[in-house]
């Protein structure tokens, strides 16, 4: 990971303040996902990597995702290119805020996950049933909203909790993008 990153986001909002009260409106910002590293390091006594491995990846049979802080082997991974060039390997590893490496066969068990409310494919409960059902709610229902977008209702970790084209024939779905530099990913599940 970075060295310091958490600490330093959290030495940076030390001196802000808030614009509204808790609650008030809801927007995306990478400083939350940022302090989950340190709450479960406080919270379990372990790493968040370490924590994510074990509670999240081995339950979920995830032997391919990892936060890679040396070069992933040639060929394990798609090149991006720029004007025909190869660009380096990006790496993001800020751990809670973007950092893990997987492959689209991991990421559909995260997603079976979420299908099946919270129960690993094995049979192991990664997340209870209510905390699915809660990722789920619309946060920004209530809330201050000058600009009410149907893309952007966010959920508990997620971007949105409605996407347009599968709402309108009756399907709910929820997405998350994980674009970085050179990539472009996104998951959508449709629970």
């Amino acid at each position: 990971a970075v060295p310091g990153y958490a600490e330093a986001v959290i030495a940076s909002l030390a001196h802000q303040r808030l614009k509204a009260d808790p609650g008030a409106f809801a927007v995306y910002c990478n400083d939350g996902w940022t302090l989950i590293d340190p709450l479960v390091a406080a919270v379990t006594k372990m790493s968040y990597v370490d924590w994510v491995k074990k509670e999240i990846f081995a339950p979920l049979g995830m032997k391919n995702s990892t936060f890679s802080l040396a070069p992933l082997p040639d060929g394990s991974y798609a090149k991006a290119y720029k004007s025909g060039t190869a660009m380096p390997q990006e790496y993001i590893n800020v751990d809670a805020a973007g950092g893990i490496y997987s492959t689209p066969a991991d990421m559909a068990a995260f997603v079976r996950m979420f299908l099946n409310e919270g129960i690993a494919p094995g049979g192991a409960r990664v997340l209870s049933k209510e905390s699915v059902r809660k990722m789920g709610v619309d946060q920004t229902i209530g809330t201050f909203n000058p600009v009410p977008s149907k893309a952007l209702a966010y959920g508990l970790g997620w971007d949105s909790v409605t996407e347009s084209g599968l709402g309108n024939v009756g399907v709910k779905a929820w997405t998350k993008n994980g674009g970085t530099f050179f990539y472009g990913t996104q998951i959508l599940v449709a629970p």
